[in-house]
């Protein structure tokens, strides 16, 4: 038989802080590989967010990294891959938008998005709503 082994005092379960809303913001000045991460560990709850350009919200639940030809400013849209979604600059690479989730609307695959006109090559994600007056 195998001994048993006490496991090390590190494996044990721990607490962490409650997310917040701005912990839930995406940073496109990362690299695309490390917002693509960051976006498969939130999943669809509570899903990684930003906005568009218009202001609205938008919550990510899935991203895949786009072809290396495609580069641009962090967070700008800069086309879309037909049947997957629209692509997106980061720091570093680009990540085509799979699936997401306008306000007010349910969850869609990202090219729904760029069909239903939400987003348009040259918006640019993540750009702070305009300051109420």
């Amino acid at each position: 038989p195998v001994p048993r082994l006490k496991q090390p005092a590190e494996a044990e379960g721990g607490y962490t802080k409650p997310l917040k809303k701005e912990d839930l913001q995406l940073d496109w000045t990362l690299d695309a590989s490390q917002v693509r991460n960051r976006i498969r560990g939130l999943a669809e709850v509570p899903a990684a967010a930003s906005t568009l350009a218009n202001g609205d919200a938008v919550k990510i639940a899935s991203a895949s990294l786009a072809p290396s030809e495609y580069s641009g400013s962090p967070g700008e849209v800069l086309g879309v891959i037909k049947g997957k979604g629209p692509v997106v600059a980061c720091g570093k690479g680009a990540l085509v938008l799979e699936r997401v989730k306008p306000a007010g609307k349910g969850w869609m695959d990202g090219f729904s998005l760029w069909n239903g006109k939400k987003v348009e090559k040259g918006d640019v994600l993540g750009s702070p709503a305009p300051a109420n007056a």
